[in-house]
């Protein structure tokens, strides 16, 4: 018997580290429609927004309204009234980033605030992968895509997309939940459908250089790797086929 073999005491120490490990890994939050309803309401309650009603009956009622589609849980309601640049001044006060975006202003969005209304989006630190047509398929073509691969014209797919106001809703609701923040690294979520006053798309990531949260606009027609979507669900989403849908992919690792 060699001296190397396991003790009882070593296979329990490892069993045990093994559990602990795979259980701090799917330690994630149970999403139900009912846990994102109370939890819609009461992050709204806590933002505290001048003049903005959390209508509770509302929320729920937005939430209630959408299709269910298989990974899309992350609801994500906006109570009536409430701007982009409004809360746009709570991410401010919180981390820094760059206070001076004034395309927020009249900014034109997809699903306006006229009404209390809800999306569902997948829940997940980094944005959808790209679509099949442009899909990076290993390790090599990632690479490579960093000097050549563009990203596919997002405008005219029959998709629905995270707007501006949602993706920063969707910010500090991650940062308060995870600690962490959205699209850190090199991804951007780019919000087709949207308009700054002057034409431009917004795109919305985490800065880890110089550690803030950002806006960029592009021109509609920018192709580069990086940019990437959210996909979202809406309570006008054909659900009929999967073909209305990404196939969300994990992203190609060396």
């Amino acid at each position: 018997m060699s001296d190397e073999t396991l003790q009882p005491e070593d296979v329990e120490n490892f069993v045990a580290q093994t559990n602990n490990a795979q259980a701090i890994e799917t330690t994630e939050k149970v999403r139900t429609r009912e846990s994102e309803i109370q939890t819609n309401i009461d992050f709204w309650k806590n933002l505290a927004l001048e003049g903005i009603e959390v209508n509770e009956n509302e929320i729920r009622a937005a939430i209630e309204v959408l299709p269910e589609v298989e990974g899309f849980d992350w609801y994500i309601a906006i109570p009536e009234g409430v701007k982009t640049s409004e809360v746009w001044q709570k991410v401010i006060t919180r981390y820094p980033n760059d206070p001076s975006l004034n395309e927020l202003n009249g900014l034109k969005l997809p699903r306006e605030t006229k009404e209390t209304f809800a999306v569902a989006a997948r829940y997940s630190k980094k944005p959808d992968a790209v679509r099949e047509e442009g899909l990076v398929k290993s390790a090599k073509d990632w690479e490579r895509s960093m000097s050549v691969y563009e990203s596919p014209n997002w405008e005219i797919a029959e998709h629905t997309y995270m707007s501006p106001l949602e993706r920063v809703v969707a910010e500090l609701r991650w940062n308060a939940e995870n600690g962490t923040h959205l699209d850190e690294g090199d991804e951007i979520t780019f919000c087709p459908g949207s308009r700054t006053t002057d034409g431009r798309v917004l795109g919305m990531h985490f800065n880890t250089l110089y550690n803030n949260c950002t806006f960029n606009s592009y021109d509609p027609s920018t192709k580069k790797w990086n940019l990437r979507v959210r996909q979202v669900v809406t309570k006008d989403t054909k659900v009929e086929s999967n073909t209305n849908f990404f196939e969300q992919r994990p992203y190609p690792t060396k």
